[in-house]
């Protein structure tokens, strides 16, 4: 295996009230990634912050960004991801 990217969430860092599995869900994404580095294997994970108008941080866009969290687009992030993957 060349890569192993994992889609993680700043949920891992921070979430709303009662999204702790997500939370811990995350963690657990980002802790794999860890140990296969540890283990010489390749592994990163990417904490992506909100997307907008999907998923389900669509609804708290606002609340959000007046916390200072932006949200990303969609299509830049798949463009984005598709560079680094390519190298």
């Amino acid at each position: 295996m060349r890569d192993a990217v994992f889609f993680s969430s700043t949920a891992a860092v921070w979430s709303q009230s009662g999204a702790g599995h997500y939370a811990a869900a995350n963690c657990a994404l980002d802790a794999l990634a860890a140990r296969r580095q540890a283990a010489g294997l390749p592994g990163a994970a990417l904490q992506l912050g909100p997307f907008r108008d999907v998923g389900m941080a669509a609804l708290h866009a606002d609340a959000l960004a007046a916390l200072g969290l932006g949200s990303l687009w969609p299509r830049e992030v798949c463009l984005t991801l598709t560079l680094c993957v390519r190298g």
